[in-house]
Formats: structure tokens, sequence, C-alpha cells
């Protein structure tokens, strides 16, 4: 049976593309069983395509084990139940896609005092980072030492990953350093970080923590320079707000983007932050404007 079959088969309510602000196509929407059970808020969200979830909130989710939570039916028994995909969501091209097996840094390890006390400063809930983004501690050896290991995840796969400094400005170490080709499954740019959490409306920034600050919905280029299988996954969401740093070479970046994507099908914003040079940066009740303004 369809999912949508399963779903109405045991009176969960759900939302399909056009029923509710948090669904687009290739997407269902239903309470978290986990989170927010009877919300009302429809946060989890379904892959059609892939059978994937993701919750606004808990962040990957195996879909039967929130099917078995939210019906109390044993998990094994929901593995072969579902048919197969039956709609087809946005996918980077095959030309993005290595032949390489993905291989990350060794010594991972869960963040410790220095990477929270570095998120801290930068005004994020350590805890509520680590869970959602599972974003991981380099440790103090190697060339990555001293940053944040930051999965890219695609289809609730990993296939790439970027690692981001905690030391200041004046230790003169790259902001950012990415997996090399050989280290990925899929080019990271030509990916758009946190895409899995992307329904309706997206706003388009810079960087991976850029898109912490505002949350599921947002999803970062990964600097400046933008691909053009970027532009081409940002033109399939028919809402898209692009939100890059104040700076003069980043707003005519954006304005540049803007243009390119203004000949597609649906609506193209862009906007300047007023509180912060970045949505890092930015007080609360700016993102929270941002939030409910364009993540329709």
């Amino acid at each position: 049976m369809t999912i949508q079959e399963f779903l109405e088969d045991h009176q969960i309510d759900y939302k399909e593309a056009g029923a509710h602000h948090h669904a687009r196509t290739g997407w269902i929407q239903i309470d978290c069983p986990f989170c927010g059970e009877g919300s009302g808020s429809y946060h989890l969200g379904i892959n059609l395509e892939n059978q994937y979830a993701n919750c606004w909130r808990c962040g990957s989710l195996e879909l039967t084990a929130v099917l078995s939570s939210a019906t109390g039916l044993p998990q094994r028994s929901l593995y072969n139940l579902l048919d197969k995909p039956e709609q087809a969501a946005h996918s980077p091209s095959k030309s993005s896609r290595t032949s390489n097996p993905l291989t990350i840094p060794d010594g991972l390890e869960p963040l410790s005092g220095p990477y929270t006390r570095y998120l801290e400063r930068r005004g994020f809930d350590p805890v509520e980072i680590e869970k959602l983004w599972d974003i991981k501690a380099t440790g103090m050896y190697g060339h990555l030492a001293w940053r944040i290991w930051i999965p890219i995840v695609l289809h609730n796969k990993v296939v790439s990953w970027t690692t981001r400094t905690i030391g200041s400005e004046k230790h003169k170490a790259a902001k950012y350093v990415s997996a090399r080709p050989e280290d990925e499954i899929v080019e990271h740019k030509h990916l758009l970080y946190g895409e899995d959490f992307a329904r309706h409306s997206i706003i388009v920034v810079e960087g991976p923590t850029d898109a912490w600050a505002i949350g599921p919905g947002a999803v970062a280029v990964m600097g400046l320079n933008y691909s053009q299988e970027q532009v081409a996954g940002i033109a399939t969401y028919p809402v898209r707000t692009i939100c890059f740093d104040e700076g003069v070479k980043a707003q005519s970046v954006a304005e540049k983007l803007a243009g390119e994507l203004s000949c597609f099908p649906g609506q193209t914003h862009s906007v300047e932050l007023e509180s912060g040079n970045d949505p890092a940066d930015a007080e609360d009740w700016e993102i929270e404007i941002l939030r409910t303004k364009y993540l329709l």
C-alpha cells in the first residue's frame, strides 16, 4: 500500500503539498509521534520518493520507526508493507555523484568543553545543535584540529562533509575546510546543506552556522560562490529567499543569484539583515521575523 493509504487505514492525519505550508511537492506531513503527537503542527515530513522521515525538532528518522511509534505496530512488520516510492523529489544530477565511498576524518567525538563554549558564544544551544544537525568535534590533533565536523546529508544519508574552526579570526585558520573530491559521494558544492529539512519555502544562506541560526527551512550554499547545480536545486522550491551577509560583496552576489532565479516559476526574495552581519550574528527577534514571513 502507499504511505497515504497506510496513514488513512490507521487514522493518522496528514497533509499533502498545497494543503499545509510545511508540505511541498514530494512530501507529506504528519505530527511527529516522538515530540508533537496531537499538536497539529505537522513538523514531521515523509519523503515519498526515498521513504524517509525528517522532523524539524528531532532531525532525521527512520520511516518504519516513525510509523511503529504512531501505530503501535512492531517495526519489523512494516518493512515490506509499503509500496515502492511513487514520486520524484529534487536530487543532484548523476554528474554530481562520484564513484568514491565516503571518507570521514579519524577521531571524531562528541562535543566537549571548547566546542560547546564556542557554540554558546555564538548564541547556539549546543545540545540542540548537536542533536538536530548531528555535528561532532574533530579533537586537538591533525590538520582538522579544533573544528566542528558538519555532515552534509542527502535523503537521510551522509554524502559529504565540511568543518568549521572554533578558533578566533586572529588564528588565521580557514573558517571552513570541506571534504576533498575523493572523500565525498556527492560533490558538496552541488548540494544545499540542510535540504532534507526543506519543504515548500526556503531561506538561502551562505554557511552552515547561518542555517543553524534560522533553523529547519534554511539551506546553505557553503560559501559565497554558488554553483549552477545549486541554482537548479534552489529553483525547485516555489518560494526562495536569499539572506546573505550584509557586506557589499555578499549583497552583490545575492543580487546576482536573485537575478538567475527570477526566470524560474515561483517567488524569489532577497533580504538584508538589520541586527547582525549574518544570520548567525542576528538577534532572535529578526530571525523570528524571517521565519514567520518567508518560511510559509
